[in-house]
This record gives structure tokens, sequence and C-alpha cells, in this order.
């Protein structure tokens, strides 16, 4: 399997925090969208938290609003949407109707990490969008395909830091929140 793939180049928590069981995927696909299953598999392994200090990757199970999918999906449509209102020639249909983007998680520098959502959901591109919605670079990847190659440095994204990945990549547990 993949995610023992990724599991030898980003060991997962032994307690995931937030791990989503099948049910709360299931309703999060039954009111939001279909998510492609290497998400669902990475989620559940790892639960909330930081791949190697600069990608969050958001969950449907977070009680961390800047964490929480269905809460980041609205949110940053939204503000997709107001900053690129005025730009004829942003390559992505974001309007609410037929919108084909699906933000996922984000980076330590404001870059959007989001699935182009046409066709399958488990052949769901994934795009990087750069804070300024400027640029992009897509990759026919699934989440896990694209960390694997990100953390194993045989895929570049543009606009990541040059000293991102480290040379041993962690994931790191979000915080629990305070009671």
């Amino acid at each position: 399997m993949k995610i023992e793939k990724l599991a030898q180049v980003l060991e997962p928590p032994s307690n995931p925090h937030e791990a989503p069981s099948g049910a709360e995927l299931a309703d999060f696909e039954r009111k939001c969208s279909a998510l492609p299953s290497a998400y669902k598999e990475f989620i559940t392994r790892y639960g909330t938290g930081c791949v190697d200090g600069f990608i969050w990757i958001y969950n449907p199970s977070s009680e961390n609003n800047y964490l929480d999918l269905g809460s980041q999906v609205v949110r940053q449509m939204e503000a997709i949407r107001v900053a690129t209102a005025e730009n004829s020639g942003f390559p992505f249909d974001v309007s609410e109707e037929r919108g084909e983007l699906l933000p996922f998680g984000i980076t330590d520098n404001g870059d959007f990490l989001l699935w182009k959502t046409t066709g399958d959901p488990d052949s769901w591109p994934i795009v990087v969008l750069d804070s300024r919605l400027g640029s992009y670079q897509v990759f026919a990847l699934s989440l896990i395909d694209f960390l694997i190659q990100v953390l194993s440095s045989k895929v570049l994204v543009s606009v990541f830091p040059d000293d991102f990945p480290s040379a041993l990549p962690q994931f790191s547990p979000a915080p629990q929140p305070k009671q």
C-alpha cells in the first residue's frame, strides 16, 4: 500500500489527533463533497497536523476552524473568488455553481493546496496555487504520492522554499485545543 510507503518517509503518529472515523468521512462526503481515497487514508492514519513544519492538511474532524476541512473549503473558496473576480485569465472555474477546485490544505507561506475536481475523485490532480494567486502547478498525483514525491525531493514545487523538505521530514500533530 502506498500509505506504508509514505510512512517510510514520514512517520505517522502512534496516536493520531482527531483521526476521523469512516462515519465522519462519509458524513462530510454526504454534506459537502466526495473525497479521494488517498486523502481518507492519509487523514485517518495521520490525523490533524503539519507535514515537516510547512504543509497543513485539513481534517473534517478538526475542532480548530483553521484546520477544519469544511470551514476552510468555504473560507478559501470565497477568498479565491473575491481575489480572482476581475481576473478573466484565471484558469479555473471557481464559481459557486460549478467550482472545480476543492481546498484540502495550506502551507505556512499561505499557498493553497487544492484538488481540481473533474472526474473520479481518485483521479483528481493536485493544484498548488501560490498565495498571491499568480502562479500554480498541477500534479497528476494522489495526496499520498504527492507527499512521497515532494518529501523525497523527486518533485519540486516552485513556490515551496528551498529548505523544504528537511533531511528528515516529520509529522507534527496539531496541538490539542485548550479546555
